[in-house]
This record gives C-alpha cells, sequence and structure tokens, in this order.
C-alpha cells in the first residue's frame, strides 16, 4: 500500500494538539483522510496515545458515521498486518467497534439512554417515526387551537383575523408550525420566543418624528436594515460608477455624461447619509433627468447598439433604487411607531400559542413514551445542565476529543452540546462554510465564521484557537479550479457572505497525477440555450441541448483512468446533471434524454406519493375507509380495481344523480355487474378493518390481482418496488401510536402534506453505465468526471421572504401590520428589516449551492441555462445582487470570463437537426414496411445502385437464422443457472428419480398449524437464510472467535445496519462459531492481515463460446496458487451429495479465476453450515 503524502496545512491538522482547531477545508481537499489519519496516529502515539473509544467522534449522517467507523478500522487492520504481533493494535481493533464513532443524534440518544430517569423518560423509551410525529403534532395544535376558540379571548379573535385569509385558520397552522420549528433549533426555545415580543417593545412610539427616528435607531435589527440599504444604495453607486467611465472611454457616448453625473450626485447623497432621517429625506428627493438631457450638440453621435446598452444600464440601476424610493414614499416614523405598538398584542398572543403548542405536544409525547429529533438535542442537553453539570463534566473527563465534521452545519443547539462537552481546549471542526447549504433545515452558517474570523492562523504562540485553511483541491483538474475560482473570486465576500473569498479560501491546484497531455478539451463551457420566439418548452429545449452535448462528448472525450495512468473513453456513468430542484425538471429531462438514447436514472427523494400506482392503492384505502367520497371513489372505480370506462361510470352516476357516487353505485349493482363486482370486492376488505392490521390489507391487496397488474405494467419491477415500500409504511404505522386504516391514511397524507417523501423505489446497481440526474443537495460529497450544471435561470424562491409574516433565528418575528377595520395591510420596518436580512442570507445560500455544484466536477464543467436571446443576456449590466445562478455568472462576464468557454445554440439547429432526425426515420420505416409487404417495386425504374439497396433490404428482412435450435439459447449465463441445469441432467439420468426430493431425502418436519402471526415465530425461507449466513461470513472480522466475541460482533452488524436484526437472529450462534474456529477460517484469516483474502467478487468471462457471469464467496492466494471457497447452507447429513450438487459451480469458479489471475486453482473447498466443516473436491 502506497504511503499518502500530506502537505503541510494537512500536517498541521494531524499533529497539532491541546488547542482547539477550527479546519476550514475547501472542496476535495482530503478532510477525511486528514481525520482518519488524526485519529490514528492519536490512537497509536507511543508517548500520548489515547483508546478509541476514548475520542468522540461526530459526523452529519448515519453512512458518513459507518463509512468514517469503517475507514479507521480499516486503517488499524492495515497497521495491524504489517505489525500482526502488536498487542495494542489488536486491543484498539476490538475497541473500534463500541467507539463513539456517530451523528449528533447519535450521540444524544447514548445520553439520554444512560440518564432517561434524570428527564423522567422510561427506559424503553423509542424514537417517533417521522409520520407519526406529523400527525401528534398536527393533534396537538388543533387542541391548542379549539381551546383557544372556546375562551374566544378578544386578543385571539384579533391575531386570528389578521393572520386568516379566506375561510380557513390554515395561515394561523403554518405560521405557529414555523415558529415551533425555529423555537427548537434554539437551546431554550421559550427565551427565542420571549425575545419575538422583544423588537416590538424596544420601540416606544414618541409624540413627535424627532423622538420616533431616535426609537427606531435604538433598535439593533432596524439600525443594521437601514445600514445594509446605504451598503446597497453604495453598490449601486458603483456600477453607476462602472457605467459612466464606459462612456468616458467612447466618444460617441459623452452625451450621456451629464445624465449620468445628475443621478450619480443624487445617488451619492443617499449612500453617505448619515442618520437614518437624512437617508429617509433624500430617498424622497431623488430624480431622474430625462436620458440625454444636456447633451452637447454636435458631436459624435453613438451607434445604437451602445446607446441601448447605456439607457438599459441606466434603467435597470433607476429601477433597484425606484424599488427604495417607493418603500420610503411617504414615511412617517410616528405612524410606523404607532403600527409596530398596535402588533405586540398579536405578536404576544401569536408566541403564546406557539408556547402552549410546544407543551402541549410535548405531553403528547410522554404519554406515548416518544421522543422526536429535536428531542434528543433538548432533553440530553438538559442532562448535561442538571445537577451543575454533573454529566457534562463526566463526559468531558471521559473524552480525550471531541471531532466534529460538516461543522458548519451545526445550529444553536448543537454548539451548545458541544460547549458541554468539551474542554477548552480539545475541540477539533472540520467543514467548509462554502458548502454550508442546509438553511432550510436551519442549520447556522455564522456559528462557523464567527469561529473562522476570530481564530488565529499562527500556531507557534499561547493561542488556545486555531484556524488551519486546507484549500489544495485533490479532485479537480485546473481547468475545472480555474473556473471554480473565477466565479466566487469575484462574487463571494464578506459582505454578502460573511467572510472574503481570498487566497486562503480560493483552490490551488493538487491534483498532479492528471495526464495533461491535452488530448481533450477540458476547458470549463457556458451553454446558453437560445429559444428566442420559438415557444418551445425551456426545459425541454435545455434538456435536448444537453443531450446534444453529450452526444458529441461521448464520441470524443475522454477521461483519466487511475488504474492505467491513462485516459479511457467517456461512459455515460461518468456524466451528473445537476439541478437546483428535482420538482418539475427531472422527469422532463430523463424524458428527452432516454428519447435521444441516452440510458438515464434520476436520483430523486421526490415523487413517491405521486406515483400511479402508489396513488390509486391510497384511494382505494381512503374508499375502503369510508367509500361516501366521491373523489377517491370515482378514481377508483376508472382504475384496476373498478375496471370502468368513463360511459360506464356515467350510466352509474344516472342511477343518482344528486346523491353521493356511492349511493349510485348501490343502486347500479343489479344492472351493472362491474358495480357488483367491486362492492363486493370493497365489502371484503371493509370487513377486515376492525381487527385487522393495516400492513395484512395492504399485503393482501398487493399480492392480489392489484399485484399482478401492477407488474405487468411498463417497468413493472420498479413500480412492484413502490408498493412493496407503501407496505413497509404500513410495517412502520404498526410500530406507532396510531392504530386503524383511518389514522393510516391520515398518516400517509401528513408525511405527503410536508414534502416527507421517499422518491421511488430504485432498482438501479449503482455501477450501471447511465448518465445520472440529481439536485444539488444531493451530489454534495460526490463527485463526477462529467459535470452539467442545468437550469441556472432558475429564480430564487422568495416565497418565504415576501410572506406577511417572516421569521428570524436572531430577531424573531416580523409581521405586516392589518387594519382589521379598513382590512388594508400595510409594511413596517421590522417586518421589512427581518425580510431583507432573510433575502440577504438566502442569496448567500444560493451563492453556496452554486459552488457546491461547479466542485463536483473532476475534469469538465458545463453549465446551462435557457434563455430567449443570448447576446441580449450577454449584454446586460447586472448587478452583484443576483436572482438567479445565470445572473452570477453573467455578473462575473462583465469584464468576459476567461476560463469558459461561452457557447450559445440558435432554435433553428437543435430543432432542425431533431426533426430532420424524425423524419428520416419515419420516411425509413414506411419505406421499410412497404418493401415488407412487397408493395414497393422499383425493380423497373431503379438504378443499378438504387436496386443493390433494395435488394440489401429485402436479403436483412428475409434472413433465416441457419441454427434455429440454438435461438432459445441464452447469450449470457451465471454460473447458478449452469449449476441448475447440471442437477435437472443428474436427476433425469438417474433410475427413477421422477421427482427432484428423492435425489436428496431430508428429514420430514411435522409444519406447524398454528399461523406466525399468532404463534410470533418469524421463520426465513431458504434463500433468505443462505444469504443472511453468506453475509455474515463475508462481515466476519477474524477477531478472538470465543463466545463474546462472537455475541459482539454479530450485535455490531446489525447495530450498523450490515445485516437485518431478523435475518442474524435466525442464525445460530453455532453457525459463525463453527466456521470461525475452523482451520479454512485460520486459513482465510493469514490470507486477510496479507492482504491476499477477497470475498464476495463478482465476474463475467468468456468461456466454452459462452459469456458466464457469477459471484464467488471467497478466494484466497496461498503460496502464489488460488484457493476457491465457497459456502453452503444446505441441509443435508454427508458430504458426497454437496459434492454432487456443487462441483461442477467451483470448477467454473476456478476456470474463471485462473483466467483472470493468470494463477493456479491450489484447492476448491466448500464449506458446509450444516456438517460444520470444510470439504475439498
Amino acid at each position: 500500500m502506497a504511503k499518502v503524502s500530506f502537505t503541510g496545512e494537512q500536517t498541521k491538522a494531524i499533529e497539532l494538539r491541546d488547542k482547539n482547531l477550527l479546519v476550514s477545508a475547501a472542496a476535495g481537499s482530503g478532510k477525511t483522510a486528514v481525520l482518519v489519519e488524526r485519529i490514528i496516529r492519536r490512537i497509536l502515539d507511543e508517548k500520548a496515545g489515547v483508546d478509541v473509544d476514548r475520542l468522540l467522534i461526530m459526523t452529519f449522517t448515519n453512512a458518513a458515521a459507518a463509512q468514517m467507523r469503517e475507514k479507521i478500522r480499516n486503517a488499524i487492520e492495515e497497521k495491524r498486518r504489517l505489525n500482526p504481533f502488536n498487542r495494542e493494535l489488536a486491543r484498539q481493533s476490538a475497541l473500534v467497534h463500541n467507539a463513539m464513532i456517530t451523528t449528533i443524534h447519535g450521540f444524544c440518544l447514548n445520553i439520554l439512554k444512560n440518564h432517561f430517569n434524570e428527564v423522567s423518560l422510561p427506559p424503553d423509551f423509542r424514537i417517533a417515526d417521522e409520520g407519526e410525529a406529523k400527525l401528534l403534532r398536527q393533534d396537538a395544535l388543533s387542541e391548542v387551537l379549539e381551546e383557544k376558540y372556546s375562551k374566544n379571548s378578544p386578543e385571539f379573535i384579533e391575531m386570528v383575523e389578521k393572520l386568516a385569509s379566506g375561510k380557513t385558520d390554515r395561515a394561523v397552522e403554518d405560521t405557529v408550525n414555523r415558529l415551533y420549528d425555529f423555537a427548537m433549533s434554539y437551546p431554550e426555545p421559550e427565551k427565542w420566543l420571549e425575545k419575538c415580543v422583544q423588537a416590538y417593545r424596544e420601540i416606544i412610539p414618541g409624540p413627535d418624528p424627532d423622538s420616533c427616528y431616535e426609537a427606531l435607531e435604538r433598535v439593533p435589527l432596524i439600525k443594521q436594515y437601514f445600514e445594509d440599504i446605504r451598503a446597497q444604495i453604495r453598490k449601486i453607486l458603483e456600477d453607476y460608477t462602472e457605467l459612466y467611465e464606459r462612456c468616458l472611454q467612447d466618444e460617441g457616448l459623452l452625451m450621456y455624461e451629464n445624465t449620468l453625473n445628475s443621478d450619480m450626485e443624487g445617488v451619492r447623497r443617499c449612500a453617505f447619509a448619515g442618520s437614518v432621517r437624512e437617508l429617509v429625506d433624500n430617498l424622497g428627493e431623488l430624480d431622474f433627468i430625462r436620458f440625454g438631457t444636456g447633451a452637447k450638440k454636435g458631436g459624435v453621435k453613438p451607434s445604437e447598439e451602445d446607446k441601448e446598452f447605456v439607457r438599459a444600464g441606466r434603467d435597470s440601476l433607476k429601477g433597484r433604487l425606484s424599488s427604495l424610493k417607493e418603500r420610503f414614499k411617504d414615511f412617517d416614523p410616528v405612524r410606523e411607531c404607532g403600527r409596530i405598538a398596535q402588533d405586540i398584542s398579536c405578536v404576544q398572543e401569536l408566541t403564546e400559542l406557539t408556547g402552549e403548542y410546544i407543551k402541549r405536544y410535548s405531553e403528547k409525547k410522554r404519554e406515548a413514551d416518544i421522543i422526536d429529533y429535536s428531542d434528543m438535542e433538548h432533553l440530553a442537553l438538559r442532562v448535561l445542565s442538571a445537577d451543575n453539570g454533573a454529566a457534562a463534566d463526566e463526559y468531558r473527563e471521559l473524552y480525550e476529543e471531541v471531532y466534529v465534521d460538516e461543522y458548519q452545519d451545526s445550529n444553536a443547539v448543537q454548539e451548545t452540546l458541544l460547549k458541554a462537552v468539551a474542554r477548552d481546549n480539545n475541540l477539533f471542526m472540520v467543514g467548509d462554510v462554502k458548502q454550508s447549504i442546509y438553511g432550510f433545515r436551519l442549520a447556522r452558517p455564522d456559528i462557523f465564521i464567527e469561529k473562522y474570523n476570530s481564530f488565529s492562523e499562527d500556531d507557534t504562540g499561547r493561542e488556545r484557537d486555531i484556524r488551519i485553511d486546507l484549500s489544495q483541491n485533490f479532485r479537480s483538474r485546473r481547468e475545472v479550479i480555474d473556473a471554480v475560482n473565477e466565479i466566487f473570486g469575484a462574487v463571494m465576500n464578506r459582505a454578502n457572505s460573511g467572510f472574503d473569498y481570498d487566497e486562503k479560501a480560493r483552490l490551488s491546484f493538487g491534483a498532479e497525477g492528471y495526464n495533461e497531455n491535452g488530448e481533450c478539451d477540458n476547458r470549463a463551457e457556458l451553454i446558453l440555450a437560445q429559444r428566442g420566439d420559438s415557444g418551445a418548452d425551456a426545459r425541454e429545449y435545455e434538456a435536448l441541448v444537453i443531450a446534444e452535448r453529450i452526444g458529441e462528448l461521448m464520441r470524443e472525450h475522454k477521461v483519466f483512468d487511475p488504474d492505467t495512468g491513462g485516459l479511457r473513453p467517456l461512459r455515460y456513468s461518468d456524466i451528473v446533471i445537476l439541478l437546483r430542484t428535482s420538482k418539475g425538471w427531472d422527469d422532463v429531462f430523463k424524458r428527452v434524454l432516454q428519447e435521444k438514447g441516452i440510458p438515464v436514472h434520476v436520483s430523486t427523494q421526490e415523487g413517491y406519493f405521486s406515483a400511479w400506482e402508489v396513488a390509486v392503492l391510497l384511494d382505494f384505502l381512503r374508499v375502503i375507509d369510508n367509500p361516501r367520497q366521491d373523489i377517491p371513489l370515482a378514481a377508483v372505480l376508472r382504475g384496476p380495481f373498478g375496471k370502468m370506462d368513463d360511459e360506464e361510470l356515467a350510466k352509474i352516476r344516472l342511477y343518482d344523480k344528486e346523491g353521493l357516487l356511492y349511493d349510485a353505485l348501490v343502486s347500479a349493482q343489479r344492472d351493472v355487474p362491474k358495480a357488483g363486482a367491486f362492492l363486493e370486492l370493497l365489502g371484503h376488505f371493509r370487513s377486515m378493518t376492525g381487527d385487522t392490521p393495516v400492513y395484512d390489507i395492504l399485503k393482501e391487496i398487493i399480492d392480489g390481482e392489484y399485484g399482478i397488474y401492477v407488474s405487468a405494467l411498463n417497468n413493472g419491477a420498479a413500480r412492484y418496488a413502490n408498493l412493496n415500500m407503501l407496505l413497509q409504511k404500513a410495517d412502520d404505522y404498526g410500530k406507532t401510536s396510531y392504530k386503524g386504516l383511518f389514522q393510516f391514511v391520515r398518516y400517509v397524507d401528513m408525511l405527503n402534506k410536508y414534502e416527507v417523501d421517499y422518491g421511488e423505489a430504485g432498482l438501479l446497481d449503482e455501477n450501471a453505465d447511465v448518465v445520472r440526474i440529481m439536485t444539488i443537495h444531493k451530489s454534495k460529497g460526490l463527485e463526477f468526471p462529467v459535470v452539467f450544471a442545468a437550469g441556472l435561470q432558475k429564480k430564487y424562491n422568495y416565497m418565504d421572504q415576501r410572506s406577511m409574516i417572516v421569521t428570524d433565528v436572531d430577531y424573531g418575528i416580523g409581521m405586516e401590520h392589518v387594519d382589521t377595520r379598513l382590512r388594508v395591510r400595510a409594511g413596517t420596518l421590522i417586518r421589512d428589516a427581518i425580510s431583507a436580512k432573510s433575502i440577504k442570507e438566502l442569496r448567500a445560500e444560493e451563492l453556496r449551492i452554486l459552488y457546491v455544484a461547479m466542485t463536483r466536477a473532476k475534469e469538465k464543467l458545463i453549465l446551462t441555462a435557457t434563455v430567449k436571446d443570448a447576446e441580449k443576456e450577454l449584454g446586460k449590466l447586472r448587478s452583484a445582487e443576483a436572482d438567479s445562478f445565470l445572473d452570477i455568472i453573467l455578473y462575473v462576464n462583465r469584464k468576459g470570463l476567461k476560463n469558459f468557454t461561452i457557447r450559445t445554440t440558435q432554435p433553428s439547429e437543435t430543432v432542425r437537426t431533431e426533426v430532420e432526425g424524425e423524419l428520416l426515420r419515419n420516411e425509413a420505416y414506411l419505406a421499410l414496411k412497404e418493401i415488407e409487404e412487397g408493395r414497393l417495386n422499383l425493380l423497373n425504374d431503379a438504378s443499378e445502385e438504387e436496386q443493390a439497396f433494395i435488394d440489401g433490404i429485402k436479403k436483412r428482412l428475409d434472413y433465416k437464422y441457419e441454427a434455429p435450435a440454438d435461438e432459445e439459447s441464452y447469450e449470457k449465463f451465471s454460473v447458478t443457472e449452469l449449476k441448475q441445469k447440471h442437477i435437472e441432467e443428474l436427476l433425469s439420468e438417474r433410475e427413477g428419480a421422477e421427482e427432484p426430493e428423492e435425489l436428496f431425502p431430508q428429514k420430514t418436519e411435522q409444519k406447524e398449524t398454528v399461523p406466525s402471526f399468532i404463534s410470533g415465530k418469524k421463520t426465513l425461507t431458504a434463500g433468505v437464510f443462505g444469504t443472511a449466513v453468506h453475509r455474515v461470513f463475508e462481515l466476519w472480522d477474524f477477531r478472538k472467535p470465543d463466545e463474546q466475541s462472537l455475541r459482539e460482533f454479530m450485535s455490531f452488524i446489525v447495530k450498523e445496519g450490515r445485516i437485518e436484526g431478523d435475518h442474524a437472529k435466525e442464525i445460530q450462534l453455532k453457525v459463525v462459531s463453527d466456521f470461525a474456529n475452523s482451520a479454512l477460517a485460520e486459513r482465510m484469516k493469514d490470507a486477510y492481515e496479507k492482504g491476499a483474502l477477497y470475498r464476495e467478487q463478482p465476474f463475467v468471462i468468456e468461456l466454452e463460446g459462452r459469456i458466464i457471469q457469477g459471484i464467488i464467496d471467497a478466494f484466497f492466494i496461498e503460496d502464489g496458487r488460488i484457493v476457491v471457497v465457497d459456502y453452503k447452507t444446505d441441509r443435508v447429513n454427508e458430504s458426497t451429495l454437496l459434492i454432487e450438487r456443487y462441483e461442477l459451480q467451483l470448477d467454473y469458479y476456478a476456470k474463471a479465476l485462473t483466467i483472470l489471475l493468470d494463477k493456479p486453482v491450489k484447492e476448491r473447498i466448500i464449506y458446509s453450515t450444516a456438517l460444520g466443516t470444510a470439504i475439498r473436491l
């Protein structure tokens, strides 16, 4: 194994001790390798080593935690392989299985399991299912609101009047739920709710404008709001200056010098206004003269193009100023303070309602003995704070170092938890604030930024808090690095992001291993799909342009192959298309690419509940629960359950035109056979709802005719997998505190309402050669040779920021003032200030999301967008305050993009190519049909060349395969198929072997007559049991094979999700013990420590004229030769039966390995779990 070489900064992050370290690790900088290496060195330090279970290591996801544990374990095992007799390494290898390598929630859960009594939790508490939690929240809020309505207090009624619109109070519910989420992201939710009212109480209305202005300026939120407005105006002044200087460079544009000077004078007064009053007054006086006023006559006239450029640029700047001018038009500070004072009671009522909701929801969780994820954090924090922090002291003493990965995504509660368990010099935080993209989960990048700006870069002194920057990128080619730096060096700064994209933050090229022979053009691209006035759908058109570019790349582009050190042809699996959102985009892209013959897979977590087969089944469940619902009943009757068409539905409706559809259906059942059949089916399932679990009802439906019907549809396997996912949700629901079909339908509706989606079931092999389409968020942490970042023209979503009520973690609530008497609404400074802050934060996050998208690329980065007029878009004078990714890119393009090739596509080119291709396909098809049917006869007037072409087509159409007997043979065989064929041949040759069972007689067992759901026993099928045993043997880590170690091993693989718990329980410990203590396992251990053991190895070879594929359970190299191992769980009494059954299979494995490894086979071994022994063939 090659020794990894670390850079100076990486080495510093690995070796520095007794400090709080903030490692700012840019994309592709090897942060995981650094983290693992630091931990390994910390464990194995001869002078100051610590046990691995004395380290607290927290990652962002369970998958990341499992990978981290595996990497640490592998690193320890690699050290053991080089030093097999080191007892300390052996001890650390055993300890790593119980080390606290987990998520922040996993750590909190561990605290609660050890201190449940201190927070009044039962010892058997459980984590609420997400759907169950949503239902409990809804029930709690409904109860609180019902009680409020019954009390009918004037304050509550006024609050509802102000917030609710239309006939429902949905706006009140949504606001309270949003406030709940914000409050629970704060260490002390009650204090946060109190702070929401504080901003309103700070403003004390005065009798005159001066005192009111003073009152407004004393509020930090409003003071910052006006400072941001000044900064915004100063930026507009900079853009005016740039436009002015452009005019000075062109003699023809000098005629607009006076116009721009006049504008700039007014803007300058606003930008540098000293007080809020002065700013408001100057904005009110801001005026714009007519374009071209004061121009000198007789001078050089500008071109129409240049004139339009200046006019458009000035209009854009005027527009930005006019919105500010309009906001403060007729601004009255006395009226403003009065409105804010009037809103105090409404805000107070809203926060009190939220507080009561928090308490009621908490009570319901305690009644059900459950906790949710926010409880994990808050209850753990309560444990750590109780008894003067006694528990926190224990954890600080226990953990020598605390590691936090993805630190940029922490929130305030998690930060408080970290401070509670860490010492003052043992916290290691690693992350990249440029990749903080989880604002919708209330992540607080400002926590990272505050440390980034305050921690010292000098580690030589006594400073306790040190920052280390890892900026060297080992992932991407130089062309990608240059493109990323060009964009973010121009737009990411302290003003809009909280930090500067300076030399410390810029990516530097570190992937020296790339082949730089210049054979391929790896320069980044910006493709503007110009659709003009064609009316073409923008998304379809962009997808078509991308499909054509993919076709070009597949024909001519090559990517680096690390195995050979050279270049190889591009594969579809090297390509990813990243989207800001999947909704409304990924399905269009998938369809267009597939139509162009490009294999594609959509990686999404959306769309499950809208999948047709799931939606129909859910409607059927709604009808089973209550058939007197017209819409779901009509959908079910029209589908595979009712089997009716529109005409039949119309006839049924005639039986009862005014009543419910169900009444009409009942009336029609005697005359309409389908109506009677459906009611009989419905009656059967309705009779089950009283005492049958929802899971059993669903299973009967899926196992019956509906499941067969769905399986037979196009893409039936994936559709059926979707049904099984719903079955799994029914199983999850059965473990909740809710029961019955009605509540299950509510449960699913709640998941759908709050977009707790699961994505359609995926059956794709992760190694499949397909283009992947995914959201940028889903791509985080991944990398691809070729990246398309598509849909850059999509505007940011400001819906929450522009709603009537806006919320902020720091300042609470901002609401529009509503005069319930006059029925008018007006903005307030508090609401506008919070909205402006939220918009600024959203733009900063969108900038970071673009950074994540661009840094996924290893070799080729392509940005795409659809525009109406590319030339016009490229020529616009743009603001740094972008409203889309395209705005960002084209803002940087003002001075020309140096590291991008800009390509524009004309609709005529793309559409003509597509149409011509379709016409050619249609003409060819029609011509072939005529030839096939003998209707096309060009023999008399065809040229010699045409006749040869026709004869060639006819020869192909008339072709008869020379060996028809082989038409039934497969092109590819699995070893299992060949083995089964061999067994069948043995059966046919054996005298009297009419039934397969006679060949391998087994002891007859009396079947239980008690159903498994009553007896409580669950048994695995032979196939599933065999797979489970194979999985255990594959994961066996060759630890000491005593009973205690074996039990710990089985618990560990279940806990880590490597094997299902139900499956593990079915495997007797003796089965594992026999194998672990066998001589074969000892030989495999020796090979494992030498790096010569291979488990679950797939292969595909050509042998004897056939393609043969299979998966070898295990093989190892011993004395330069191969030993093949195959595990068998057949229940047999003697080894000869296994040899007879599986010798051919082992022969194929041996031949395959001989061909692939060019080594001789030493032994072929079957390990029988039934006999507990190894059988040599």
